[in-house]
Formats: C-alpha cells, structure tokens, sequence
C-alpha cells in the first residue's frame, strides 16, 4: 500500500514539473548565472551558462524541449519562442555569441540580429498587425532591467495596438531619444541599463530611469487587456509560445534546412 502511494506522488510531482518546466528552468538559470560588476566601464561577459547557453554553442535545441528549440536555424542568430508570450506572434531573436545585451555585440553583429528579427516579422507581413521590436538592455547579469536570462536577445512580436503609444504616454518619466534605424545601440552609452523599442519608423532608446523589471511585457499585457498578467515566471503562456512555434516553425528557412 505504502509502495502505491509513493508512486502517486511521484506521478503528480512529475505531472506538475511537466506542466511548470519554465519555473524549474527559470530557478535552474537563477542558480547556474554569474553577477557581473560594473568596477569598470563596459561589460564584463558571464563565464558560466545562461539559460541560451545552447545558442552560443551553436546547438539546434537546449533543455527546455518546450521553449529552447531554433524555429529559424540561421548562422546570425537563433530564433526562439518566448515563455510568457501574451501574443501568439512572440518570439526572441538570440545572438550566436555570448554578451549580456546587444549593445555590447560589434556593429555587424547588432544589424544582423536586428535583419533577422524584421525577416521573422515579415513572414506575417499580410496580417494586420503592428510589428514591434524591443530589449530589455541589462548592462550586468542579474540586472532587474534585464528579463533574467543574462544574454543579449531581442524581442519581435506582432501585436493588435500600438505600442510605441501606449510606452509614450504611460511612462513619462522617461527621457526617450531617437535612435539610427539600422544600429539604434550607437548611441547608446557603453555599460549603461537602457530600453530599446521599434516600431513602425520611429525607433527609440532610454536610459532606464530606474531598474523596472519586464518593462514592455507589462504595457503589452495592458495593452491585450491581460494587464496583471506581464509577469513569465507566474504567466507563461505556453499555449501560445506553442502556437507561435507552430506559425512559424513548419516553413520557416531553418526547418527546410533541417529537412
């Protein structure tokens, strides 16, 4: 009797990482990160793994087989479904070389992975959606601007509403600057904590005026009428990081490749 209910609980326990894998991984990259110092001026580049430790090394896939998957397989950068979409068209754009943002990758590097993030939004160039580009840029690891994965990836998503709008008028205190449309990170300070938003043809950058966790997934929540619901760790959306997978996975040019 004893022997059956331990095997009970073991199932439910299974049942429940299955279903939560994104807390388990979360807690698991929380572990495995180094904290970076600002001692001096610029970044200094975590030596431990990230939770896209699998993008620097060039694999196809990681250890989250529900999220940690390259939909695009690109030699630029991999191309990932985000956990906590609040959008089904929601995906990361992940640079192949380790640095805590993307201002801290060479020029060539930040117009590549900024390239690919457009060519993933124009593959939905027909519906009527607004494509958005935008980084949480976390000048250190651990840095609450960052979305707590301690490497550089920029997010693309399609939304309903108008972002940029809705950033503008909700946030004030912010001191936003016009940015170059093919590398808007020149301008931005080295080692500084910024966030970064494109949209249409305006582009913009701020210094992080303070350390605000998840910054643009709280107005797109708001935006979508899901407005407590910004949060990954607590919301993370998996039926539609499943269905962002499935929109672009089946014919993207990194599934032909692997075919």
């Amino acid at each position: 009797m004893a022997r059956v209910a331990v095997r009970h609980r073991s199932s439910v326990v299974s049942d429940y990482f299955a279903e939560n894998s994104h807390i388990l991984w979360t807690a698991i990259d929380s572990w495995r990160c180094t904290v970076l110092s600002k001692k001096t001026v610029g970044w200094r580049v975590a030596k431990m793994s990230s939770r896209f430790e699998w993008v620097v090394e060039g694999k196809s896939s990681g250890p989250n087989p529900a999220y940690d998957v390259d939909l695009w397989s690109d030699p630029r950068a991999a191309v990932v479904p985000t956990i906590g979409a609040i959008v089904p068209h929601w995906y990361l754009i992940v640079p192949r070389r380790r640095a805590p943002c993307i201002r801290a990758l060479s020029r060539g590097e930040r117009i590549q992975t900024l390239e690919l993030a457009r060519e993933v939004a124009d593959r939905f160039s027909g519906e009527q959606r607004c494509a958005a580009f935008f980084e949480h840029g976390a000048a250190v690891a651990n840095s609450p601007v960052g979305c707590g994965t301690d490497q550089a990836h920029l997010h693309a998503a399609l939304l309903d509403f108008d972002l940029m709008g809705r950033v503008l008028s909700e946030s004030p205190e912010f001191s936003w600057l016009p940015a170059k449309t093919d590398d808007p990170w020149a301008d931005i300070p080295k080692g500084a904590d910024y966030y970064l938003l494109l949209s249409g043809a305006r582009v913009l950058w701020a210094e992080a005026p303070r350390q605000l966790s998840q910054f643009f997934r709280r107005h797109i929540a708001s935006g979508a009428g899901l407005s407590n619901q910004w949060d990954y760790r607590k919301w993370p959306h998996p039926a539609n990081s499943r269905r962002a997978g499935a929109l672009l996975g089946p014919s993207s040019p990194g599934q032909e490749q692997r075919g």
